[in-house]
């Protein structure tokens, strides 16, 4: 047996009743444990292999005797997660928060728990708010947060998440009267269609599709690094790698005014919040791509945009939650 370790692609296969992670850190089983040519998306390391632990304790360790370690964000254990029905990770019988990757116990998954990474990830939310100021459509807001750490408690949202009559219970989430959604993109979507904002032509849907997917990996990359307790040590190599990300998005706009074409689509709110954040991160990140520059201050400076940031209902940081390295304090 074997497990895999998210780095993409040493060709390795995955055998049979292994555990693993992807590249993009979603996890694996037997079923679709390889890609279309067979391969493994990651390094497979030997049962025999060392297992790399993870900083855990030592209460998580030991309900986790090979190390604990959970895959692409490093997070450990949630021993408050420990023996909840269906929340069964490999040996640990615990769910890991935001389940981004399996943890490295002999690999097996035993009932994947749904993920909860929208608890981690409240930036998820900044698209959605932004086009519904943009679209003048009144919302209320309800803001989960978890506790202390370094338990991190999520009562706020789990003691309502099962009463909300949500398909997929998850953050953010949208009720709109017999409506009700989760996944961001989905959330983005049933509004744009509401205002014609998701592409006309056939050229400007393929490019919003298409965008949509790239920039749900562009944003993962950074989430990943912010919150692994690595993070000091992987931030050198994030901000290698970061400009040439950038310089596909740049290639991709060209002398277009939006990322569609000459008509804003609900990508360019999601764009926009993925450029800040960067932006944020590395304030000159920018400098050599005039065209993301532009676009940037062209979308901040659209009137409702504009008045939306500049009011007491725009909060700039955080943009992580408490438990993230990086993002996780007020400005």
């Amino acid at each position: 047996m074997a497990w895999v370790w998210g780095s993409p692609g040493d060709g390795g296969r995955i055998p049979s009743g292994s555990g693993s992670t992807s590249a993009g850190g979603m996890p694996w089983h037997p079923a679709h444990g390889t890609d279309a040519r067979g391969r493994a998306q990651g390094w497979v390391l030997p049962q025999s292999a060392p297992v790399r632990p993870s900083p855990c304790s030592r209460r998580v360790a030991a309900a986790c005797r090979h190390g604990g370690h959970t895959g692409v964000l490093g997070h450990p254990w949630g021993e408050w997660d420990r023996g909840v029905p269906g929340a069964r990770w490999g040996r640990g019988w615990a769910r890991v928060w935001g389940c981004w990757g399996v943890p490295g116990c002999g690999g097996e998954v035993r009932g994947a728990l749904g993920c909860q990474t929208r608890l981690l990830c409240p930036q998820l939310a900044h698209a959605i708010r932004l086009l519904l100021e943009y679209t003048d459509t009144p919302y209320q807001e309800r803001q989960y947060r978890p506790g202390p750490a370094p338990d991190y408690d999520p009562s706020d949202w789990t003691n309502e998440k099962e009463k909300l009559g949500l398909d997929f219970p998850n953050l953010p989430y949208l009720i709109d009267g017999p409506t009700k959604l989760t996944q961001s993109n989905a959330i983005l979507r049933y509004i744009a269609r509401k205002h014609n904002m998701c592409g006309e032509t056939e050229e400007e849907i393929l490019r919003v599709d298409m965008l949509e997917n790239q920039i749900m990996d562009f944003r993962m990359s950074l989430v990943m690094v912010c919150y692994n307790p690595d993070f000091e040590k992987l931030k050198p190599g994030y901000l290698e790698q970061l400009p040439g990300k950038l310089k596909l998005f740049s290639n991709f706009l060209g002398d277009r005014k939006w990322f569609a074409g000459e008509k804003l689509t609900f990508v360019d709110f999601l764009m926009f919040d993925v450029l800040d954040q960067n932006r944020i991160f590395e304030p000159k990140c920018l400098e050599p791509f005039k065209n993301l520059k532009d676009f940037v201050e062209r979308f901040g400076a659209l009137e409702k945009v504009a008045a939306y940031l500049k009011s007491s209902r725009f909060q700039k940081m955080p943009i992580n939650n408490k438990m993230a390295k990086w993002g996780n304090k007020k400005l």
